[in-house]
């Protein structure tokens, strides 16, 4: 049973993954932030990832989340969010 679930979440992962690229063709941004913003109250990274996305909002610069597109310039990934996915343990 374990085989058929970790198979199906790489199925899973996979097709996601080709969503976003199909989304990403119709997208436009100058950065991306690769994380799992959660509502507050929440911890200081959370609330560091809200302010830096606010304060680059308010400099006219286009932000995506969880996604590139074709004109992002710049992306900011926090690898904590995703150790599973790449393969790592998260304990």
């Amino acid at each position: 049973m374990t085989n058929f679930r970790k198979q199906l979440g790489n199925y899973k992962r996979n097709a996601i993954t080709e969503l976003v690229a199909i989304a990403s063709n119709f997208r436009q941004a100058n950065i991306a932030i690769f994380h799992e913003f959660v509502h507050p109250p929440t911890g200081g990274g959370h609330q560091f990832m809200r302010g830096l996305w606010h304060q680059f909002e308010l400099r006219n610069i286009k932000v995506e989340n969880n996604v590139l597109s074709h004109t992002t310039r710049a992306c900011l990934f926090n690898t904590f969010n995703y150790l599973e996915i790449l393969g790592f343990s998260n304990t």
